[in-house]
């Protein structure tokens, strides 16, 4: 499916984005070897029983990467130069090897650009649901271009 141009874009509204994905052990080995992140509560099943959350966390960055990717396809794919940056980012909740990641993307603002003739940006907020908290966090605030 494509993403969507800056006239479709409706300010308010909700696009909840599907299937989602289950998170495996592997997705979590390998971006923390790739992202050089060494951290024991990630690679360590042992270590991490030690810890409060009694077992090993995904690392954040690769929620991070996984909750965007999700958005892509309903509106950015074919229709977007890039990602501005980020306004505000929180985890919320932890993510555990096994959890099924949903997203929703919430259309905050858009304007046509000043500077830029025929472009133009719109900002978004991402919401995340995993299966095990069975809860909805505000995670990612970005600005699209």
């Amino acid at each position: 499916m494509p993403g969507l141009w800056f006239e479709e874009y409706e300010v308010g509204r909700t696009y909840r984005h599907g299937p989602g994905r289950t998170v495996t052990e592997t997705d979590n080995l390998l971006f923390t070897a790739l992202s050089m992140n060494p951290a024991p509560l990630h690679l360590n099943a042992e270590y991490a029983k030690t810890t409060p959350y009694g077992r090993q966390l995904v690392t954040s960055v690769f929620t991070m990467g996984l909750i965007m990717g999700l958005s892509v396809s309903d509106l950015f794919e074919g229709t977007s130069y890039g990602n501005l940056g980020f306004d505000k980012i929180t985890f919320p909740n932890p993510v555990f090897i096994g959890d099924t990641l949903r997203a929703e993307t919430e259309i905050v603002s858009k304007r046509e650009s000043r500077s830029r003739p025929r472009r133009a940006s719109s900002s978004s907020s991402i919401a995340a649901t995993t299966s095990a908290t069975s809860s909805s966090s505000r995670c990612i605030e970005r600005a699209c271009r």
